[in-house]
């Protein structure tokens, strides 16, 4: 067994859970999930999206506590006392964006399991999709159900085009930018 598979079962097995933290990419904002808390305490794993390795090991503690300590969360419901001002939300991520985020949970599991994406408003309240939210908080947090219309991290005006040559593997040999 590999070193970091080590580190994870031994994680799971003393805590109940492990974090794997993902640096962000060229279509995908930084982000942190959960392996373990579906093995440990039936519980869907957490995603979080958009926000620092440090800030999101924190607030996954703090949800892992908490679900050690009997509480379950649900998609699209409210919750207080995960952060220290507004509450949080979840939505059930479809299983068709696993292979794009939880690729080490799904080698864990081997079979299916459930993740929600833990899901933080702007400093006055406001969420993703909501008219008025922080145009920063809504593009670091793609929302992952299938239902929201926009799941890339990049604006939703920018737009990419290409030819089938370069589908196909071909080299990009030139690049616009129309601003």
């Amino acid at each position: 067994m590999p070193l970091d598979e080590k580190k994870l079962q031994c994680d799971i097995d003393t805590f109940g859970w492990h974090a794997i933290h993902v640096t962000a990419s060229s279509v995908t904002p930084d982000y942190s999930y959960t392996i373990g808390l579906s093995k440990s305490y039936r519980h869907p794993e957490i995603i979080l999206l958009g926000l620092s390795t440090e800030v999101s090991h924190q607030i996954l503690k703090v949800t892992a506590n908490n679900i050690e300590q009997g509480k379950r969360y649900n998609a699209n419901e409210l919750y207080p006392n995960i952060l220290e001002s507004h509450d949080v939300k979840f939505a059930r991520v479809k299983t068709e964006f696993f292979p794009d985020y939880v690729g080490q949970a799904i080698r864990y599991y081997d079979q299916s399991f459930e993740l929600l994406q833990l899901i933080w408003p702007d400093r006055h309240g406001r969420y993703p999709g909501d008219s008025a939210v922080n145009s920063d908080v809504d593009s670091a947090q793609p929302i992952l159900d299938g239902m929201s219309g926009w799941m890339f991290a990049l604006p939703k005006w920018a737009a990419v085009y290409t030819t089938a040559e370069v589908l196909a593997g071909a080299l990009v040999s030139t690049v616009f930018h129309d601003h």
